[in-house]
């Protein structure tokens, strides 16, 4: 609870100090899938996020005319996958996990003419990280299903990295008092805790006519998510 009271505090002085440079700040409502590329089969869950938004001219002069923009955003974003492991021919067992994120996204926008007062369209690309706030699963290998908390760090006990980053890429329709928008995350970190990424391999197993194949390499986890939003200016 300190901790998204700490994120809440942080939004609005971010949106108190863009108003009083007469910048536009938008209040954007996000939702979207979200999965993990890993070694086992990990499925889309949905994905939603509260953010605020605002459009900076990177060129001197008259910012109305601007059309290369920077379109900061930031809020709290939550992301889910499931996580399933087939032995054999025994149904899968699942994770379901949930995860709190605060995230920052900085991207670069190539914007028409007054994109940040008048209608327009703009494309962008940038980086972001996300701070997991935290998160929980609920474990379908154990008889009753089992309800945990995550546990963060950089330990071969922890279940994940708390920190992710990587490249987002954006597409902005401006209207009057609002924007609609579609954003994909492409994450980079792996978020397997470096001793468990070490001790544990990432194995691929395949069936062939003269018997199985087996390949091994690195453990890796990274995010994947696609969300639209919609904005409304404040």
């Amino acid at each position: 609870m300190q901790k998204i009271f700490l994120t809440l505090t942080c939004l609005f002085v971010f949106s108190f100090v863009l108003a009083q440079k007469k910048q536009p700040v938008f209040v954007k409502a996000s939702f979207g899938s979200s999965n993990i590329h890993y070694y086992n089969k990990a499925d889309s869950k949905f994905a939603y996020g509260l953010e605020l938004e605002t459009l900076l001219p990177l060129i001197p002069g008259n910012s109305n005319a601007s059309r290369l923009l920077l379109a900061p955003h930031a809020g709290i974003v939550s992301t889910g996958y499931d996580a399933n492991r087939k032995m054999m021919l025994i149904k899968p067992f699942q994770r379901h996990f949930r995860m709190y994120n605060f995230t920052a996204h900085l991207p670069l926008t190539i914007a028409s003419k007054n994109f940040n007062r008048e209608d327009g369209v703009a494309v962008g690309a940038g980086p972001y990280v996300h701070y997991a706030l935290f998160g929980r699963y609920k474990n379908t290998e154990d008889y009753p299903d089992t309800k945990e908390s995550i546990q963060f760090g950089e330990k071969a006990s922890d279940d994940r990295s708390r920190i992710d980053y990587g490249l987002g890429l954006k597409l902005m329709l401006r209207m009057k008092g609002g924007m609609f928008g579609f954003q994909y995350n492409y994450g980079l970190n792996n978020l397997i805790p470096a001793d468990r990424a070490d001790a544990t391999p990432q194995t691929y197993v395949g069936s062939t006519s003269t018997g199985t194949l087996t390949f091994s390499g690195p453990a890796k986890m990274a995010t994947r998510s696609f969300l639209f939003s919609m904005s409304f200016e404040l």
